[in-house]
């Protein structure tokens, strides 16, 4: 009956070893676990972060590209509107001071 009892305190100490090295390894993964998490949310965020400055850089230039093309317009008109000669301008403000003074008159 004694080797009994001592079978059954050795199997319950063999049980409680194996629980026991059954929660380290569930230890030991769950921080390797972590670990692999920190390591992915590093590299999603690494990447999400060059993605958003690849888009900022892109409509950075487009911008750029676009403000260019603007002030071209811009100074191409300017030019146009200079090189008209001076009599002619004269010329269609008269016409329009007619047209409105004809117009107030016109209505009175």
């Amino acid at each position: 009956m004694a080797s009994l009892i001592e079978s059954i305190v050795s199997l319950e100490a063999q049980a409680n070893q194996v629980v026991e090295q059954a929660r380290l390894e569930a230890k030991r993964l769950e921080a390797e676990a972590e670990a692999q998490i920190a390591e992915n949310r590093k590299t999603v965020a690494g990447a999400v972060e060059r993605r958003v400055e690849e888009c900022r850089a892109q409509t950075e230039a487009r911008v750029a590209e676009e403000l260019a093309a603007a002030e071209r317009a811009h100074e191409a008109a300017r030019a146009k509107l200079q090189s008209l000669p001076a009599d002619k301008v004269k010329a269609q403000v008269r016409v329009i001071l007619d047209r409105l003074q004809a117009g107030l008159g016109g209505g009175a």
